[in-house]
């Protein structure tokens, strides 16, 4: 890929309009187009401070390497990783079970009544959580 190609791969991958980078580079917007459809390029100072904001080289903004495609191919001391409440859930939920298996244990032991339905009860609600968290930290461990 040449310049003009890399600087719109670039740019689409941070999410930047063309707007926003010339407002970072300190230009117009129609100079960003240009760069962007070949018909002009930029001095060597904004050839810079591009290779700044997208975290690449200079030789691979202007085409002379490959230049990396996804968030994920950057260095992860300028792109780290944002982990999503989803990948949280199943752990809150395993933990929110074994507090009530807890809670309800607690309860039986130093409650007035005793059942022992509901003591086997809740041993198991503690256990259940424990032994999914024992699996996951295998399976991880494996998968290294």
């Amino acid at each position: 890929m040449n310049f003009n190609e890399n600087l719109f791969m670039l740019r689409r991958r941070d999410n930047l309009s063309q707007e926003e980078l010339a407002e970072k580079l300190g230009v117009t917007r129609q100079a960003v187009s240009k760069w962007e459809s070949a018909q002009s390029s930029p001095d060597l100072d904004k050839i810079v401070e591009l290779c700044k904001i997208f975290n690449v080289s200079a030789d691979s903004l202007l085409g002379l390497s490959d230049c990396p495609s996804s968030p994920e191919e950057r260095p992860s001391a300028v792109q780290p990783k944002k982990r999503s409440f989803n990948e949280f859930t199943p752990s809150l939920f395993w933990l929110i079970l074994f507090l009530a298996g807890f809670i309800l244990f607690m309860f039986l032991v130093f409650g007035n009544s005793f059942d022992s339905g509901l003591y086997h009860l809740s041993l198991a609600i503690m256990f259940i959580p424990f032994l999914v968290f024992l699996v996951r930290t295998v399976i991880s461990l494996l998968r290294r």
